[in-house]
This record gives C-alpha cells, sequence and structure tokens, in this order.
C-alpha cells in the first residue's frame, strides 16, 4: 500500500525521542530476517513508547542491528537509518562492494549518518546486550556481550554479516559471520541464563516454513567454504533447524514459558527489498502489532 509520493513523507511521521530509563526484568529475543527487521523496528518503538524497555536483549542478523538501537533508547532511529538510507549507494550496491568487499556496508550502517541521531553508546551500558554470531571454524553459535572486552558494534557488525554477500569479521583473531547461520532464533539462550520473562520478536508469521532444501544448500555451501567444513553443515541446514525452533517455540508459548510477537500477516519483500513503500508497510505492521499486543503482553510481564 503505497502512503506517500515522497521518502520525506514517511519519515515525519516516524515515532521519535528517547525511551524511559526505567527498565523491566527479562529478556526480549530479536530474529533477524534483512529488511523484514523492519517489523521489529516498529515493535520495538511501539513498545518503548508505551514504557516497555527490558533489561536484556539479545539479537541476531537484522534483531542484532535492532537490538542495539532498543538498548539505547532512541525511539525510531532504527527505521530512519532503513528508510532514509536504503538507497545509498555506500550502505548497499557497488559503492558499498568498492569499499568493503561486501555488497552491504555495515561499517556504514554503524556510523554517523547525516540526518540520524548519533548512537546514545553511554545508555547501551545501562543493559546487558547480547549478539549472535557463528564462528567459521566451528559452525557454532557465539554469544558477546556489552560491557565485557567485545567491542559491542563489531559483535553487531558479525552478528550481521550474510554469508556470500558480506566478508567475515575478526574477533580476537577467529572469524565470524551471521548469527542466523547457527541460532536464528536465540530464545534458548535466554532460558539456560535462567530468564523467567522471555519475549520473542518474530519476523515470520507462525505458520510459515521452509522447505526441505539442504542437498541443494549443502552442494552450494560446501563449495563455497570449503575450508570451513562445520560451517558449511551447519549452514546448509539452518532451514530445517528454524522449522525445528519454530514448532518449539508454539509449545514453550502454551506452557507460558515466553511470550511471542509475530506479524499478524505475511510479510512478502525481498531480502534486499528496494521498494520504500513495501519497506514502510512492513514497519507500520510492526508498529501496529505491537500496539495491539500490548495489553497481552504487560499481563505476561505481570504473572
Amino acid at each position: 500500500m503505497k502512503l506517500f509520493d515522497d521518502l520525506s513523507e514517511y519519515l515525519k511521521i516516524l515515532p521519535k525521542g528517547n525511551a524511559s530509563r526505567e527498565y523491566t526484568e527479562g529478556a526480549i529475543v530479536l530474529e533477524g530476517g534483512s529488511f523484514r527487521g523492519l517489523y521489529t523496528s516498529g515493535v520495538l518503538d511501539a513498545l518503548m513508547l508505551h514504557g516497555i524497555n527490558i533489561k536484556t536483549v539479545i539479537g541476531v542478523s537484522a534483531g542484532a542491528l535492532n537490538g542495539i538501537n532498543y538498548a539505547s533508547g532512541q525511539i525510531g532511529r532504527s527505521a530512519i537509518i532503513n528508510l532514509g538510507h536504503r538507497h545509498d549507494p555506500e550502505y548497499m550496491g557497488l559503492d558499498a562492494l568498492r569499499q568493503t568487499k561486501g555488497l552491504i556496508s555495515l561499517d556504514y550502517l554503524l556510523g554517523d549518518l547525516e540526518g540520524v541521531e548519533k548512537l546514545n553508546e553511554e545508555r547501551i551500558k545501562d543493559r546487558r546486550l547480547v549478539m549472535v554470531a557463528t564462528s567459521l571454524d566451528s559452525g557454532d553459535a557465539e554469544y558477546f556481550e556489552n560491557n565485557s572486552d567485545i567491542d559491542i558494534k563489531s559483535a553487531t557488525k558479525a552478528s550481521a554479516s550474510l554469508p556470500y554477500l558480506n566478508r567475515p569479521v575478526e574477533i580476537n583473531g577467529k572469524k565470524y559471520l551471521d548469527g542466523g547461520c547457527a541460532d536464528r532464533i536465540p530464545f534458548k539462550w535466554a532460558m539456560n541464563e535462567g530468564y523467567k520473562k522471555i519475549i520473542v520478536v518474530r519476523t515470520r508469521d507462525d505458520n510459515y516454513r521452509y522447505k526441505d532444501n539442504f542437498s541443494r544448500r549443502y552442494l552450494i555451501s560446501k563449495r563455497f567454504f570449503s575450508n570451513y567444513p562445520e560451517f558449511a553443515k551447519n549452514l546448509a541446514k539452518t532451514d530445517l533447524d528454524y522449522n525445528l525452533l519454530c514448532d518449539e517455540l508454539l509449545e514453550y508459548q502454551k506452557e507460558d514459558k515466553l511470550f511471542i510477537i509475530s506479524p499478524s500477516k505475511p510479510i512478502e519483500i525481498g531480502m534486499l527489498e528496494k521498494d520504500i513503500d513495501n519497506l514502510a508497510n512492513v514497519y507500520f505492521l510492526g508498529f501496529y502489532d505491537g500496539i495491539m499486543i500490548l495489553p497481552k503482553l504487560i499481563d505476561y510481564l505481570k504473572k
């Protein structure tokens, strides 16, 4: 649905401001999904506007990029970046490829951008922020936290570096790519850490499942990542693992062990979607869903 003819009109109506510094105990888990992450941006802005600021944030891939903005308490910042700068050639495209040897420049995305409020890195320290990245050596997920010896921006970049499209990010001498290659929805990390209140923000509707394409994916991944056999294998089976995670999530929600916020209708956009109207619609769907689910979420948090 087309709302406006000009990008500036979208940017004018995005919510803005700073979230409360009163935090709610628990963990919020943010799924990835490239530009489907604008759904999460909308949900998180709705939560911040209504004073729901969860103390621990764990993000993977696009969820990591949303997570760092949510932790900073800057309402609307993530949406302003992805709507206002989607067509900047330094962000995505040939200029990014020339500068970083990756189709998407996460250095650009995490830098200081014109028309975007500078990231409040001091406020991020108030919370436990966790980024999931996948080790090329082991093929396993690793979980990097702020307020440690790890640069959280480097961990965010590693978490969001897509296989085939980005170069690996080096942290402490080891190479990493997208956390979704090993743990697409890291709710089990939150459960293993003992959190009693866990919110999971999805970017796929509850009914979505991938088709079994392991053989085809493995032919590609083991050729492309021939020096990293464990990573290639885990990358190939990530769709199958994802389907199992989706089934488990719904069972845990029935048992009241976590709370899911997922798209009220399927999100059908390209991984590198160019159409600003489509992207804006995804954001506003998330914002709407976030508002509509508030009573149930507040009830869950109070139990």
